[in-house]
C-alpha cells in the first residue's frame, strides 16, 4: 500500500470513524472507572487516527515524503551533482553542481530561468553534456532522496546563482516522474514537467522551450 495512495487515506479515515462511532456507543456503559478510561482511550485513539488522515492528505498533495522509505529514511542513495560548467568573472561563482549556459558570466545584470533535474546517479554525465548546450537557462541535476531536498534545493538557488524566482521547470527519468508532478502540483512556479522518454537532449530541450527568456534587471521580480 503506498503512503501517498488513496486506499491507506480510506483506510486511516475508516479506522478514524470506527473510533469515534465505538467511543459515542460505549460512552455511558460500565462503571465510573471504566467509564473514564474507554472515554480516554477512545477520544486519543480516534484524534491520533484524525491526525493522521489528515497528514496522509497533505503528504499526498504536497509529496513531503512519497514513499515509505523516504518516511523511514530509509533511502541509501547519495545526493550526486552536476559540476559547474562556467565560472562568472567579477562575481562569486554560481554554487556547485550549477551548470550555466554559455555567456553566463559576460551577462551579470541578466537572471535565468532554472530546470531542475531529478536522474539517477548513472545518468549525471549524460544531464551534463545535455545541459552544456541549453541556452539561456541554469541546469541543476541530483538524485533526491526524498522531496524536501528538492524544495530545500529549490528555495537555495538564488543564492548560488543568478536565476528568476519564478520561472522553473522539472524534468524527470521514470523513476522520479511521481515526485516530479506531484512537486508540480505542489509548486505554482514551475512551469512545465517533463519526463525524459526520449534522451536527455530532448527532454531539457523540451523544458527550455518552455520556459520565459531570461530577465535584465530592471525587469527582475
Amino acid at each position: 500500500m503506498r503512503l501517498t495512495g488513496i486506499p491507506l487515506i480510506l483506510l486511516a479515515g475508516g479506522l478514524a470513524a470506527g473510533a469515534l462511532t465505538v467511543t459515542v456507543r460505549t460512552w455511558s456503559r460500565g462503571g465510573l472507572r471504566r467509564r473514564v478510561v474507554m472515554r480516554t482511550v477512545g477520544l486519543v485513539f480516534a484524534e491520533l487516527l484524525v491526525v493522521t488522515t489528515a497528514g496522509l492528505i497533505v503528504n499526498r498533495y504536497q509529496a513531503f515524503y512519497p514513499s515509505w522509505r523516504d518516511l523511514t529514511g530509509g533511502g541509501t542513495e547519495a545526493v550526486v551533482v552536476v559540476a559547474p560548467s562556467d565560472r562568472p568573472r567579477g562575481e562569486r561563482p554560481p554554487g556547485e553542481g550549477i551548470v550555466v549556459p554559455v555567456g553566463y558570466a559576460e551577462r551579470p545584470h541578466v537572471t535565468f530561468p532554472v530546470i531542475v533535474v531529478l536522474c539517477r546517479p548513472a545518468d549525471v554525465e549524460a544531464v551534463r553534456a545535455a545541459a552544456r548546450v541549453v541556452p539561456d537557462v541554469v541546469t541543476v541535476a541530483f538524485t533526491p532522496r526524498e522531496a524536501t531536498e528538492v524544495t530545500r534545493l529549490i528555495g537555495r538557488l538564488p543564492r548560488l546563482a543568478r536565476v528568476t524566482g519564478h520561472a522553473r521547470a522539472l524534468v524527470a527519468d521514470r523513476p522520479h516522474r511521481e515526485l516530479a508532478r506531484r512537486l508540480g502540483e505542489a509548486d505554482l512556479d514551475v512551469t512545465t514537467v517533463v519526463t525524459a522518454t526520449g534522451g536527455w537532449d530532448a527532454a531539457l530541450a523540451e523544458a527550455a522551450d518552455r520556459l520565459p527568456a531570461p530577465l535584465v534587471a530592471p525587469l527582475r521580480p
